[in-house]
């Protein structure tokens, strides 16, 4: 059975962060436009007397809570901010009050309870400094890579994150040794032909006898591949009247793997595809996202005690399934060592609602869980990067 937050927060903490977490989730902002958020958390940072507050251009903020002793290595803990062009159907008391925008991931619990820690951390420190990332604009794969190209990470030794998830309860956390995300790139085949009247195809080259001959290729080769690794075709645009042969095919689709062999031999599948045949040539164009999150296994045995101290042995729950969406997290463990986690948000009567979704919710009451460890995992963890215990 979990135990109860007001181990952690006394009443007036408690509410504190209830006020803060209902005004991020009724003024959801969009990537890059985190604008009132931002301030938002500023402002909750200062009146906790935080001293070193680091904002982002645009949006975001990166704060440093200090250690107990001075000159000591950093440990890093990150969320998120950003919503989704989603309208709102929950009926929340604190629905969001911005049209066609909400968070309907949960980044509202991810910024609360990284302020959560922060309350927490002021009040019992770490051994070292513990660097606490809101980040922006994790939607579009972006955010990760803004923190890292304006804030110092050189001297951060490990990071942990972590994802609400309505799989498992509140007060249930999934630490996974091995992937729990996967990598996210896209891709775009065009087919290109030479567009003639329906009526005369002789006098043309007609793109889809190949584009067909592309589309069952790659769906046998993802049947082979699944389900650590994922191709999907997503979109297939072409022609723009019943009587004419167009140009081209435009084969648009995702790669999603677990692994890094396996998402360059995808890759390279996609790649072989090309040809330049003087009839009939195919392009393969990709953009890259976010690569998958492989926990490192001395920061999952972290942050499994960080979740035994505060919650209890008993809240650690298995991963219900491999995890192939993306999380721009995986840009910070290419860097350093990491562990994300998953944190249960629903209550044992309630149902699965996936997010993305216009009726999801997270129980505000997995915010001081989740604040709760992982302040403890801050702790232990600079305790042992401190003592050179992380290989």
């Amino acid at each position: 059975m979990k135990r109860s937050i007001d181990l952690f927060f006394n009443n007036d903490e408690q509410q504190r962060l209830i006020d803060f977490c209902s005004n991020i989730h009724q003024n959801p902002e969009l990537s890059g436009q985190e604008i009132n958020t931002t301030d938002a958390i500023v402002n909750m940072l200062n009146s906790l007397g935080v001293q070193q507050i680091n904002r982002l251009d645009p949006t975001g903020v990166v704060a440093v809570i200090p250690g107990a002793e001075e000159h000591s290595q950093k440990v890093a803990i990150r969320g998120d901010i950003d919503a989704l062009p989603i309208q709102e159907t929950t009926g929340l008391s604190y629905q969001s009050h911005i049209p066609n925008v909400m968070h309907a991931c949960g980044h509202d619990i991810h910024t609360s309870w990284v302020m959560a820690s922060v309350m927490l951390l002021i009040k019992q420190p770490a051994p070292g400094p513990v660097v606490c990332i809101f980040q922006p604009s994790e939607e579009i794969s972006q955010g990760a890579k803004q923190v890292l190209s304006q804030f110092d990470f050189s001297d951060i030794k490990a990071i942990i994150g972590g994802h609400v998830d309505r799989r498992y309860n509140v007060g249930e956390v999934v630490v996974h040794n091995g992937p729990i995300s996967a990598s996210s790139d896209y891709f775009t085949l065009t087919i290109h032909g030479m567009g003639t009247h329906g009526a005369r195809p002789l006098d043309g080259h007609s793109p889809f006898p190949l584009a067909g001959e592309i589309i069952q290729k790659i769906e046998m080769f993802a049947a082979q591949k699944r389900p650590s690794a994922i191709l999907s075709i997503c979109q297939v645009n072409a022609g723009s009247s019943a009587n004419i042969i167009p140009d081209d095919v435009v084969i648009k689709g995702t790669i999603r793997t677990q692994h890094p062999d396996d998402r360059q031999c995808l890759i390279d599948f996609l790649k072989g595809l090309e040809s330049n045949e003087s009839s009939v040539s195919v392009h393969c164009h990709l953009d890259q996202g976010s690569p998958a999150i492989i926990n490192h296994s001395e920061l999952v045995t972290w942050a499994e005690s960080a979740v035994e101290t505060t919650l209890g042995r008993d809240q650690l729950v298995p991963l219900a399934q491999p995890n192939m969406a993306s999380e721009d997290f995986g840009f910070y463990v290419e860097q350093i060592p990491g562990v994300f986690l998953r944190l249960g948000v629903k209550q044992p009567s309630e149902p699965f609602i996936p997010v993305h979704n216009s009726n999801f919710v997270a129980d505000q009451e997995s915010l001081f869980y989740g604040g709760a460890v992982l302040a403890e995992w801050a702790r232990v963890a600079s305790d042992n990067v401190n003592k050179g215990l992380l290989s």
